[in-house]
């Protein structure tokens, strides 16, 4: 069995999140640490850090997976400078606790603004810029390149936790998977009309490959906050996909993915360490980031709540030593 089929069979639970949820360099610990320095002090030794007077030791048995969902449509510019690669319109961060084996899915918002390094067409670096952390994405001269800078990134985010692989999956995949399983059927949850006249409130829709990419990736980029409602269909469709797909052993969900999005998917992560996903139970309901999202001058800017999500790093990622 090749390396792309072992992946694509034993992803029971992990495959259905990263492939059905693709529905979009650098700052330093101090600036980050900087909005709770109040609370928290300089890490005692790699692994141990103290906030609120109580330590936290890093939990080595937690494991951070990436998936993004690209969307190579769009245009992106940051200080005059083109990038190529497409946008990260979806991430998710994956965090398994290989000791409980649990999945937990923490998503972030496209539009969080954070320092991306720029580089240009020939891969050399330019300068680092405040931006929407899903244009990091196109500053890479490769998939894997660009891959690379948004683990980077994300780990900065999240106050240097290590990011220990990343999945991508094309946008243009995902209709191809929908209409392999024959639709995803959803009721829909308010008047979205404007976004196809099926999507009607309390209607039952049969999505095919069309309609459910419309559903996923429509935003109305003149009002303000429109990604966050994106983000709630985005969860549902994962959900519906999820009802209808768990039943399907591990052959035919890999031929149905397969028939639909191999060429469309990119992955750094070893098939063996991918296999054991399949053992593992999930929280339905993904984790966000608290924050405040506000009109820029371009586009929507989302500033996480800096000592909240903090407070989220120490949850998932560390134990309490304390006694």
């Amino acid at each position: 069995m090749n390396r792309r089929k072992i992946i694509m069979v034993s992803m029971t639970i992990g495959l259905i999140i990263l492939i059905l949820a693709s529905i979009g360099i650098y700052t330093k610990q101090e600036q980050k640490a900087a909005a709770v320095q109040t609370e928290q002090s300089e890490t005692e030794d790699n692994n141990v850090v103290t906030y609120n007077g109580k330590k936290y030791k890093y939990n080595t048995d937690i494991k951070a997976l990436l998936f993004l969902g690209i969307d190579r449509s769009e245009k992106v510019e940051v200080n005059s400078q083109p990038g190529e690669g497409g946008q990260a319109d979806t991430i998710l961060l994956l965090v398994l606790d290989r000791s409980e084996k649990t999945l937990k899915v923490i998503e972030v918002s496209r539009d969080t603004m954070i320092d991306i390094s720029v580089y240009d067409a020939s891969g050399s670096f330019l300068a680092k810029s405040k931006a929407q952390i899903a244009l990091q994405y196109a500053y890479g001269n490769s998939t894997r390149k660009s891959s690379q800078l948004m683990k980077n990134t994300v780990s900065d985010l999240f106050y240097g936790i290590p990011v220990n692989g990343v999945i991508t999956l094309d946008i243009e995949g995902l209709s191809k998977i929908v209409d392999a399983v024959g639709g995803v059927r959803i009721v829909v949850p308010d008047d979205y009309s404007v976004i196809d006249p099926a999507f009607t409130t309390g209607t039952e829709v049969v999505m095919d490959g069309s309609q459910a990419e419309k559903y996923i990736r429509y935003r109305d980029t003149a009002v303000t906050g429109s990604n966050d409602d994106r983000m709630r269909r985005q969860n549902q469709f994962l959900m519906a996909m999820i009802q209808q797909l768990k039943g399907m052993d591990g052959s035919t969900l890999y031929d149905v993915v397969m028939r639909g999005a191999d060429e469309y998917i990119y992955t750094d992560v070893k098939a063996e360490e991918l296999k054991c996903l399949s053992n593992y139970g999930y929280e339905e309901e993904m984790n966000t980031i608290p924050g405040k999202m506000q009109a820029g001058p371009d586009h929507d800017e989302f500033y996480p709540d800096e000592s909240k999500l903090y407070e989220i790093v120490l949850k998932l990622f560390y134990k309490s030593i304390d006694k």
